[in-house]
């Protein structure tokens, strides 16, 4: 687990140089994840821990409670370095809370690099994206703020499970969690893609 402690002073005046009797705000930022991905050859590698993790999204803006999440895109690289390449994104839109979510559905897209991760032949390096699975979200976290939150960055935490495969016979299993801060852009209310058990 990778913990970031981010000290943010907010000054009520622009241009102004102290702010003493400002109050001091920690963000913490967090992210875990456990992967397990087998390739045809019978070979495997696994995947842990983010070095990068980033998270964007899209939400309902609610009157009387916090925002509620429908879209998200995460994004957990294993290395701080450009060049190397060993990260996992997952896109999806559709969100209305905890369930899962079919990756053979439009709304879902799983993708993992492994050219770069570690225990993965030569001829297994590439960026795959799944075919057929699941992404569960076991739960989602907007935080405790309500009403007209657009454009505020909000602390989101998102815990979730997968297991997915390619129509050439990898396969993926693991866990994953973020806890990070996202600017809230608002959104309507879309279609519903969760499901109450796996495809």
């Amino acid at each position: 687990m990778k913990t970031t402690i981010l000290t943010v002073l907010s000054c009520t005046m622009l241009l102004l140089l102290a702010c003493p009797n400002d109050p001091v705000v920690e963000v913490t930022e967090e992210c875990e994840l456990e992967l397990l991905i087998e390739f045809p050859d019978t070979t495997s590698a696994a995947v842990s821990g983010c070095a990068i993790f980033e998270m964007a999204g899209s939400y309902e803006i609610l009157a009387n409670g916090p925002p509620d999440l429908r879209t998200a895109e995460l994004m957990f690289d294993t290395s701080e370095h450009d060049t190397v390449e060993c990260w996992m994104s997952i896109n999806q839109e559709g969100i209305c809370g905890t369930g899962y979510y079919d990756i053979a559905q439009p709304s879902s897209e799983l993708v993992m690099a492994t050219w770069d991760c570690d225990d993965v032949l030569t001829d297994n390096e590439a960026e795959v994206t799944f075919d057929t699975g699941w992404i569960q979200l076991t739960s989602i976290d907007t935080g405790d703020d309500t009403g007209d939150l657009s454009g505020i960055p909000v602390t989101n935490e998102i815990i979730g499970s997968l297991e997915a495969a390619t129509t050439d016979g990898i396969t993926i299993e693991g866990t994953f969690r973020m806890m990070t801060e996202v600017p809230v852009v608002g959104t309507e209310a879309d279609d519903c893609f969760v499901l109450g058990s796996p495809p």
